[in-house]
């Protein structure tokens, strides 16, 4: 059956290398008798994005240029190329601002089969990030599936692509077989880059086949299938989010926005974390002392989310501090072979004891990264001062009215992750009614909510707001498809008032450590 194939060529050179390609791809689809059409991006009027979001709810940008009818002709396409040279290892310009300017009409952009082309004067390894950077726009288009890319490496000068193999790469990807992308461990799905024993995406579609990344002691990567993966970002019946991840500094990614469950019953929780999983989270945050562990386990396993593809954080208590089997104890709560970030949950009794069995648990496996909790400066570097792994995440109160900046400082020299807990302030109204939230909830076309948790994420803050209503739940995750600028940011920034809702003290802290959740006796 004949397909309709629309080329965007993004070389600057007409009969640039990557602009060869695309006429080679192009002879290959009209010889199998598909419909080609070739654009190319420099010779076309196309403004940048203004980010004004005058298209929200039209479907239409303010802007009248050439990018309209492109857009008509990306929506009509069976078959996307998208083609460019690589410069400072990414996309050229050109393409950039194409792909910006699709905003008013990427939903329409709908279950289209995409090849990627790229030459450069590197070798393939230095062109990944090009790829992945196409990838991503991809990951946005509904259904869109990846079914080949074209390394033009190694080529500098005009033509020098005639004498590669590329060349007839192109031209058989033209005649539009159906093949898959060849795996990239660069390509990693969801929140599993990690550097060894992690996964990667195959092909680019929403079905994509997994395979996992192997890397030797003499540093060669390998790749073996493994098993079908749901998603790379979080598709739903309604909309796919996406989500930006921290990476720790032993190299675990992590999702920079979850589901926390302090203060949920068992069967809050259960429902919370259900709702949240089925949405597209995969951060979820519990605690032993939440005494809702057996929950969150439970619904991990009623949402059908394999375990892999979820970043699951807990925390121990003083009271098992000193218990060899606390984490074993811990796993068999949360029915799981292995948890992915482990915290001291207070500085309270012999924290220095809990602390060495978590690193215990992480050199066994048990525990992909371990961290503190409710910590001040004085007491992380007590830890510092004896750790054989080095803390990751710190997870403390922050939100707009208490922003930890010299305390973030900190953490930053160390390389440790701040994760903010009460990042809405504890659900203080005048916070979120504040009029600068609120203006920027107007011009953005979204919740105060949103916008302090927007805050934390481009300040590097990991959130996890906490909810058992599941609208809330769902807007709390939908915080990527916006970002404030750099004024905006400033302007939040003023707003520090070193404002607290939870204060520790001796007395407290003591009360902590006498305490024993009854976590024996959850449902």
């Amino acid at each position: 059956m004949s397909k309709r194939v629309l080329i965007l060529s993004a070389s600057p050179r007409k009969g640039g290398n990557s602009d060869l390609l695309c006429d080679q791809f192009a002879r290959g689809a009209e010889e199998a008798g598909h419909q080609v059409e070739k654009i190319r991006v420099q010779e076309q009027k196309i403004a940048p994005c203004l980010a004004c979001y005058g298209c929200r709810g039209t479907g239409v940008c303010v802007q009248k240029d050439d990018m309209a009818a492109i857009l008509d002709k990306m929506v009509q396409a069976d078959v996307l190329v998208l083609a460019t040279p690589v410069y400072f290892y990414s996309m050229d310009g050109q393409l950039k601002t194409l792909i910006d300017r699709t905003l008013p009409r990427y939903t329409e952009i709908r279950d289209k089969e995409v090849y990627f082309i790229a030459t450069a004067a590197a070798g393939r390894g230095a062109m990944e990030r090009t790829m992945d950077a196409m990838r991503g726009f991809t990951d946005c288009l509904p259904g869109a599936q990846v079914k080949g890319a074209i390394y033009g490496s190694g080529v500098y000068q005009k033509g020098e692509v005639l004498e590669t193999k590329a060349l007839q790469e192109a031209y058989q990807d033209g005649l539009l077989p159906r093949r898959g992308l060849q795996p990239s461990p660069l390509h990693l799905a969801a929140n599993h880059l990690l550097p060894n024993g992690s996964y990667c995406v195959t092909n680019g579609n929403f079905s994509a086949c997994a395979a996992r990344v192997t890397i030797a002691s003499d540093g060669k990567t390998g790749i073996s299938p493994v098993r079908p993966l749901a998603t790379i970002d979080f598709l739903n019946s309604e909309r796919m989010f996406r989500m930006e991840f921290a990476t720790l500094n032993n190299g675990v990614k992590m999702p920079m926005a979850g589901i926390g469950t302090f203060l949920l019953s068992p069967d809050e929780a259960e429902a919370s974390v259900l709702s949240a999983l089925q949405c597209g989270y995969r951060l979820i945050d519990t605690a032993n002392a939440y005494v809702n562990e057996k929950a969150v386990g439970r619904a991990m396993k009623k949402s059908g989310v394999a375990r892999e593809d979820i970043f699951l954080e807990t925390k121990l208590w003083p009271a098992f501090y000193e218990q060899a089997d606390a984490v074993e104890k811990t796993l068999q709560r949360l029915d799981t072979d292995y948890i992915d970030l482990l915290l001291i949950h207070q500085p309270a009794g012999s924290y220095v004891a809990g602390y060495k069995l978590m690193e215990k648990a992480y050199k066994e496996g048990k525990v992909r990264a371990i961290g503190l909790s409710n910590f001040t400066p004085e007491q992380i570097q007590e830890i510092l001062d004896i750790c054989e792994v080095k803390p990751a995440v710190l997870q403390t109160e922050v939100h707009p009215y208490s922003q930890e900046k010299e305390l973030k400082k900190f953490l930053g020299k160390e390389g440790i992750v701040i994760q903010a807990w009460y990042p809405l302030g504890h659900g203080d109204r005048n916070l979120r009614e504040e009029p600068l939230f609120t203006e920027l909830a107007k011009k953005y076309g979204k919740s105060s909510s949103q916008i302090i948790l927007r805050w934390h994420i481009q300040a590097g803050n990991i959130v996890i707001p906490g909810s058992k209503n599941p609208d809330h739940i769902r807007a709390n995750l939908d915080l990527f498809d916006f970002a404030l600028t750099d004024e905006e940011m400033a302007q939040i920034a003023a707003m520090d008032r070193q404002k607290r809702y939870y204060t520790s003290t001796p007395e407290l802290l003591k009360q902590y450590a006498e305490m024993v959740p009854p976590v024996d006796e959850q449902k």
